[in-house]
């Protein structure tokens, strides 16, 4: 799993709600900060484990409970409270497809040349 393709709402959102001063979802964009922080630990520490392992079932369903939990929270709490605030969630979300279509082009671009490469040591 590339890490780069994980595009998080924290890249544009949270950036903008601290920009435009909403007192009212500053606790709000805190919270959900430890809380990406702590998917992305247990992302990283899922992916070092092996499927058979005895806790890699408990820690994905640790991860799946705090996605879900985090997006429940931000649809019902965090987005009417920004939408007040006058911030387009939609052109922040064009703004997230563009970039995560950015990265997959330059991941592909990548994975070309270390082919290439391979292939030409295996001449």
């Amino acid at each position: 799993m590339n890490s780069k393709l994980r595009i998080p709402l924290c890249w544009k959102v949270y950036p903008a709600v601290e920009e435009a001063g909403g007192s009212d979802v500053e606790d709000l964009v805190k919270e959900a900060k430890v809380e990406h922080n702590s998917v992305k630990e247990l992302i990283s520490k899922i992916e070092k484990l092996d499927p058979d392992d005895e806790l890699f079932d408990a820690t994905y369903k640790v991860i799946a409970e705090q996605v879900e939990h985090h997006a429940d929270e931000e649809e019902q709490e965090m987005f009417p409270k920004v939408e007040k605030l006058g911030i387009d969630l939609l052109a922040l979300g064009d703004e997230i497809k563009e970039r995560k279509r950015e990265l997959e082009a330059e991941q592909d671009t990548l994975m070309g040349k270390a082919k290439s490469a391979v292939r030409d040591m295996m001449r």
